[in-house]
């Protein structure tokens, strides 16, 4: 009757057996996960420090870029204000347009004043050509007449002295006399 009421005894004892070995087995198996589970648990605490530096290093570089973003952008709004500053493109060809008209202006009067100014310097030339040669003409006749007169005197010298001889003998011959 115990073998009806409590089975046979070994199967008990089998059982037993084999509760103590799923146990076993179960224990085991938990030991290994849980081994596993803290291998799992170190690396995910590694990866995590990893993942929180490589985090704080992008943070740190995120704010560098903002603080060059925000000093780029403070450079261009200096260069919008000195562009703005500047002359627009139509005002600048305009003055370009004036400058060329007046360069041209400016050439066309230079040529002109070189011109005339060449033609009196050939006027001046001719003039000065012609006063010269009517220079050279008035020395030649001046020349001409002071050896006339060169002649002349010469010749009213001589008259005089011949004059000076006939008085001096006249004089001598009332001295004499």
């Amino acid at each position: 009757m115990m073998e009806q009421v409590w089975g046979p005894a070994n199967t008990e004892e089998q059982e037993l057996n084999e509760l103590e070995g799923g146990i076993k087995a179960f224990f085991a198996k938990h030991k290994n996960v849980r081994q596993n589970t803290r291998k799992l648990h170190e690396d995910l605490r590694t990866h995590v420090l990893e993942q929180r530096q490589e985090i704080e290093l992008l943070q740190t570089r995120d704010a560098d870029n903002q603080k060059a973003i925000a000093l780029l952008e403070t450079r261009i709004k200096g260069f919008e204000d000195d562009i703005a500053k500047l002359p627009s493109i139509d005002s600048l060809s305009a003055k370009i347009e004036l400058l060329e008209a007046e360069n041209e202006t400016l050439k066309k009067f230079l040529k002109e004043s070189f011109e005339e100014e060449s033609k009196k310097k050939k006027e001046l030339l001719e003039k000065h050509a012609q006063e010269l040669s009517d220079l050279a003409e008035k020395l030649k006749k001046s020349q001409q007449r002071i050896q006339t007169l060169v002649a002349k005197n010469k010749e009213y010298e001589a008259e005089a002295e011949a004059i000076d001889k006939m008085i001096f003998r006249k004089n001598l011959f009332f001295l004499t006399l």
